[in-house]
């Protein structure tokens, strides 16, 4: 995975600390001798930093690290991963700047979210950073390094970043097809057990009888099912298409608004539905979706105004490339 702190400054800022496991350099196994390879100010690249991140990068590093004169590592290859080291290094230096701390407390949450995520004990996790070539403790360094530079582009830039309501309401209108419910249908049960067959088959009975004589289908469920919602007249509210039984959808999705299907016979029992409405796919309520959309506009943000500074303090700090 390419390893781009324009990504991570911008959407990456949000995402769940877990997935900072797969972007972290991994050690580069083998002897190599080591050089600077960039200056950043008063910073430098180093050869073994340069292949830490080329391991991560989508061409992975097997046994052994790869060294510039090889040929392996293509002079395109190298230009973007010592581009991402640079902006590193310029985020770094911009969060020193400023007073970006991280504390003990901040990493072992990071951790223990980690952990979490991968669904994994701990043990386990120090096992997989081990087969990774790093050791708990250098694993915590890099943690540290990662969430400095996100307090950094939430502290430099989260305050210059302003989304209005017209601009949730325009993303809103001119995205509709993004925040289509499912179709669905609210449904009235009458359920008997089939656990005494006798018993289920007599109240069927009652019911169907009841149903032709006109009796209202929410009064017998509140008199004789033994379903959910009997308080209620059987009455189970909107269910989403998609997520219902398939049998009971099927028949359901047949049947007019105020119709009753014929018995559904399951293994758990007898089941009758009555339709009592449809809903057709249609976009969701902009109040429902509207802190979604509040999120997805403040990273949009976030990413332009990083952008444009890390652009500028390009322009500014002295950087020297020695590929």
């Amino acid at each position: 995975m390419k390893c781009n702190i324009k990504n991570r400054a911008g959407a990456g800022i949000f995402i769940a600390l877990f997935f900072l496991l797969t972007i972290l350099p991994l050690k580069a196994s083998g002897e190599v001798v080591d050089r600077v390879v960039a200056v950043v100010n008063d910073s430098i690249i180093t050869l073994s930093e340069l292949n830490a991140a080329y391991a991560v990068s989508g061409e992975a590093l097997k046994d052994e690290p790869v060294v510039l004169g090889q040929g392996s590592f293509t002079s395109e290859k190298a230009s973007e991963i010592i581009d991402t080291l640079i902006e590193q290094k310029l985020i770094k230096q911009g969060a020193d700047k400023i007073g970006v701390e991280v504390s003990e407390s901040d990493i072992d949450m990071a951790v223990d979210d980690v952990i979490k995520q991968n669904r994994v004990t701990k043990e386990n996790f120090i096992v997989m950073l081990s087969n990774s070539g790093l050791t708990l403790k250098e694993y915590r360094e890099q943690l540290r390094a990662r969430i400095r530079e996100i307090k950094f582009v939430n502290k430099q830039f989260r305050s210059k970043v302003f989304v209005e309501e017209a601009d949730m309401e325009e993303f809103y209108t001119q995205n509709l097809d993004k925040f289509l419910a499912p179709p669905s249908i609210r449904l009235r049960l009458i359920f008997f057990s089939n656990q005494d067959k006798d018993l289920m088959a007599k109240r069927l009975e009652i019911v169907l009888k009841g149903l032709e004589e006109g009796r209202e289908f929410a009064a017998l469920a509140s008199e004789y099912s033994e379903g959910p919602a009997t308080s209620k007249g059987g009455d189970l509210g909107y269910l989403a298409v998609g997520e219902m039984d398939k049998k009971i959808s099927a028949t359901a999705r047949k049947l007019k608004p105020g119709e009753v299907s014929e018995p559904i016979y399951t293994t758990q029992g007898v089941t009758l539905l009555q339709l009592v409405d449809s809903r057709a796919q249609v976009p969701r309520p902009f109040e429902e979706v509207k802190a979604g959309i509040k999120n997805a506009l403040t990273n949009k943000f976030l990413e332009e105004n990083f952008n444009y500074w890390i652009k500028e303090i390009k322009e500014l700090a002295h950087i020297e490339v020695r590929l």
